[in-house]
């Protein structure tokens, strides 16, 4: 048990050595210390148990009906790509599509001799800002199974429905006379999820 001179004298000590700006010295550095060696060799495993290698998401396969032109741009997005199956969009229309993505939103545009059709998905949600106030109309129709709109905006059509944790849409400019709200819902409800992490 220190005594209470015992006590005196360490705090004489601490005060004297704070006062003169020394500073006690480290018996090694930041940089000199030690890293620790883990043991080469096979890893011991506990009788009855097993290793699992977990490696990246997988894409999902990718059927034969599309084009080979497209198949670059399926396989490089990290969402699914939807795709129309005939009779919505003729088939070398499709061949000459173009597929885009980032990593959050993936696009196709398809343009026929009638109207470019864009179809947009994404899985990124922001919120409102911070008081804002506003009603989101009700859904007017049922797409794919899913509450959703169709709508005409600017002369252009649109569909959209939520799928699979993504927002879809499809956007539909006629380059003549057309039914542009019935052909945007004719081509979401043809449309077939391809590629894609799953």
């Amino acid at each position: 048990m220190m005594t209470r001179s015992g006590w005196a004298f360490v705090a004489a000590v601490s005060v004297a050595g704070c006062e003169s700006g020394a500073v006690a010295p480290r018996a090694e550095s930041l940089e000199e210390a030690p890293t620790p060696t883990v043991p080469a060799g096979p890893e011991t495993i506990a009788p009855g148990t097993s290793t699992e290698t977990i490696g990246p998401p997988a894409h999902a396969a990718i059927p034969d009906w599309v084009p080979a032109s497209l198949r670059e741009g399926v396989e490089a997005s990290r969402l699914p790509v939807m795709l129309p199956r005939e009779p919505a969009i003729a088939s070398q229309a499709l061949a000459t599509a173009q597929v885009l993505s980032m990593d959050r939103w993936v696009s196709t545009r398809i343009e026929t001799s009638t109207s470019i059709v864009t179809i947009f998905g994404t899985d990124a949600h922001h919120e409102p800002p911070r008081g804002a106030a506003f009603e989101v109309p009700s859904p007017d129709r049922t797409i794919r199974g899913a509450s959703g709109y169709a709508y005409e905006n600017e002369g252009l059509f649109y569909a959209q429905w939520s799928e699979g944790g993504v927002a879809w849409e499809v956007e539909v400019e006629c380059l003549g006379s057309c039914d542009g709200v019935g052909l945007a819902t004719q081509i979401a409800e043809s449309l077939e999820a391809v590629g894609g992490v799953r």
